[in-house]
């Protein structure tokens, strides 16, 4: 069988074959004059300048395409935005609690003999007067808290009356009260119920005490002396609420 060859490789050709098997390139250009293949009878052998020019150029292309891929991938990288410099975080501040403060210590100054001293003071009387009756009950829940303060100290006593008795009425017992108030102004005077106190010995009565506290009878009875006190006005008394009236009351000698 009479066979041609590829003016692009060389390789052989069949009579009916329109493209190289081994180059792909058209053949039909190749074929001889007298139909059985081979070349222009003035065309040297060897690859023809079409074959190599259909060879190279899709070498070129795909050359291009690597570049411009090659390009592409390269423009993308610099044009997409890197990572954003990360601001460097402080660490946050490490609260110190300051040491907690003792409270400051109150010393709580004990009760002594020494006299009451102060300014001159009056009892006010209640707001509303509505008896005289009334008035002492009022007066003496008035002073009740600071004759309790008093517990267990000597106080002269210095008058103690009960209504009905003696001639005493309401109103006499508030005007006792009001004249040893105004007799000696630098001196607190307490209106007190013996019904309030276990250490008295009459129910009923209305006692006047000075706020006088002291830690012993001979010195609540020396203030009675200093006050030109009747003997029997004035005298010592200890306020208790647990024990009776023997041995809290101790009159002037």
């Amino acid at each position: 069988m009479t066979m041609s060859h590829c003016e692009s490789c060389g390789r052989g050709l069949r009579a009916e074959a329109q493209f190289c098997p081994e180059c792909g390139i058209r053949v039909e250009e190749t074929r001889d004059f007298d139909g059985h293949g081979g070349g222009h009878a003035d065309r040297p052998s060897g690859p023809s300048v079409t074959g190599l020019r259909r060879g190279v150029v899709p070498a070129l292309a795909a050359a291009a395409a690597v570049v411009l891929v090659a390009g592409g991938v390269g423009i993308y990288l610099l044009a997409r935005p890197g990572p954003s410099p990360t601001t460097p975080t402080s660490s946050p501040p490490i609260a110190t609690t300051a040491p907690m403060a003792s409270p400051p210590i109150t010393m709580t100054k004990p009760r002594t003999a020494t006299p009451w001293t102060s300014v001159p003071w009056t009892s006010t009387a209640p707001p509303t007067y509505v008896s005289d009756e009334q008035w002492l009950r009022d007066q003496a829940g008035y002073d009740y808290p600071t004759a309790e303060a008093y517990l267990g100290y000597w106080l002269p006593q210095v008058s103690s009356k009960r209504i009905g008795s003696d001639g005493y009425d309401a109103a006499a017992i508030v005007q006792d009260y009001r004249d040893s108030v105004e007799s000696r102004p630098d001196t607190r005077f307490l209106l007190v119920g013996s019904d309030d106190f276990a250490s008295f010995t009459g129910s009923g009565y209305w006692v006047t005490l000075a706020a006088r506290p002291f830690s012993t009878a001979a010195e609540a009875n020396a203030w009675c002396d200093a006050e030109d006190y009747p003997v029997q006005n004035c005298y010592a008394k200890r306020l208790s609420q647990t024990e009776g009236p023997v041995g809290n009351s101790v009159p002037r000698g």
